[in-house]
């Protein structure tokens, strides 16, 4: 054993299946325990999770104590008529469970007195129980910020985007050493914080987990092919910065050419978060029968989707060219052929630069997009030059990016 201990301050952790939200803190606290941590983890109650299943419990790794706050999601437990007070959603819609888990945590801390306390975004509310935990017993803090708390248009609400400009100064000043997922977000941080910023923080890229691919591959084996060419987009879209409506034309012109037909191809948006929006969009172009729009599904049938997917859509427009969405990762482990509509000046392109693929193209070119389309339909050959090599996927996986973070707070015990 190590001796060494580590507290966890998550909101995503298992029930709930939210993929790299959730994987991130999962593979962490699992290659905690593998080393000799002591790991406990903090995180809501159930009925606070949007979407938690009763067989995700099996993701919890063996070896971590999780403790459980209560809590309200205000969307969904707090509204009428669908409003709720901007107060019950302050820095998230989940800030009920601040007052609840705050003395939680006290307790733990002083009673089990760990190593280190780590809180970790999405959901911002986790840095302020962090925030006042640090405070009160003078735990050393860490602090996973993944994206930038605060964007050009999020929140925007004025009273949430006060509270959260104020959490992220507490975030910078008082957390011992601060973790992002790109070095472009770091340098967002420094330029808006100064150079002092450098000297506590580290960047550990996100990745994909192995041991759920592995399980994916072996489930995979029972997934009959279909038999038309399949372009899969997975996760969250949004009409401003990752929106597909100009991949959604490009295909319109495609099936208007006899290109993109029903016994050809088909396109899936697998769980944007925004179907009503883009069933709207494929209902105008017409495009019904080659477009498929399904809802999120648990994250071992997601991974099992990708690997039999002829190819994977990536879109990540410049509203977001600070952040790499982490999905990136489990396509390149996916090994399936990338149409990559990504800002060339992004972090994201970056990324696929490292990867190995320099094919990429703007996520408003559709007649770039509609070119590429239809190029992958006809052309295998393909496959190597969209692909990522698999002498480089191995360094990206949560596996890896887990034994560094343990590391890195093992130099400092």
């Amino acid at each position: 054993m190590s001796g060494l201990s580590i507290y966890f301050i998550a909101f995503y952790f298992p029930p709930v299946d939210r993929g790299s939200g959730v994987f991130r803190i999962i593979c962490n606290a699992r290659e905690f325990v593998r080393i000799g941590w002591q790991v406990s983890v903090l995180t809501v109650r159930e009925a606070a999770l949007p979407d938690w299943r009763k067989d995700y419990y099996s993701a919890i790794p063996a070896g971590v104590e999780v403790q459980r706050a209560f809590g309200f999601d205000a969307r969904r437990h707090l509204s009428i008529a669908g409003r709720y007070p901007d107060i019950l959603a302050t820095p998230d819609r989940w800030a009920t469970w601040i007052p609840f888990a705050i003395p939680r945590a006290i307790w733990h801390v002083w009673r089990h007195q760990p190593s280190f306390v780590v809180t970790t975004s999405p959901i911002a509310s986790a840095h302020v129980i962090g925030a006042f935990v640090s405070k009160v017993t003078k735990a050393r803090w860490v602090a996973e910020l993944r994206d930038p708390l605060l964007l050009e248009s999020h929140p925007s609400e004025p009273l949430a985007r006060r509270v959260v400009k104020w959490l992220e100064g507490v975030v910078v000043r008082r957390a011992e050493q601060l973790i992002f997922t790109t070095d472009d977000t770091l340098l967002d941080y420094e330029q808006r914080y100064g150079a002092v910023i450098r000297a506590k923080s580290v960047v550990i890229e996100n990745g994909y987990d192995e041991q759920t691919f592995s399980q994916a591959e072996r489930r995979g084996q029972a997934i009959s092919k279909s038999q038309r060419f399949t372009f899969l987009h997975s996760g969250v879209l949004y009409p401003d910065g990752r929106d597909a409506a100009p991949l959604l034309e490009a295909v319109a012109r495609l099936k208007s050419e006899g290109l993109f037909t029903r016994d050809k191809a088909l396109l899936k948006l697998r769980a944007s978060g925004t179907e009503a929006h883009y069933a709207a969009i494929v209902a105008k172009l017409g495009v019904e029968d080659v477009v498929e729009i399904s809802p999120g599904v648990g994250l071992l049938e997601a991974l099992s989707e990708m690997l039999s997917a002829d190819a994977l859509v990536l879109i990540q427009g410049s509203r977001f060219n600070r952040q790499v969405p982490a999905k990136l990762y489990d396509y390149a482990r996916a090994g399936r052929p990338l149409l990559c509509l990504v800002d060339s000046q992004g972090a994201t392109a970056k990324a696929l630069g490292k990867l190995g693929l320099k094919d990429m193209m703007s996520p408003d070119d559709v007649g770039g997009i509609r070119d590429r389309l239809e190029m992958m339909i006809k052309d295998g050959n393909t496959r190597q030059r969209l692909t990522v090599a698999p002498s480089l996927v191995a360094a990206h996986s949560r596996e890896a990016r887990a034994r560094r973070f343990a590391e890195l707070l093992a130099a400092k015990s």
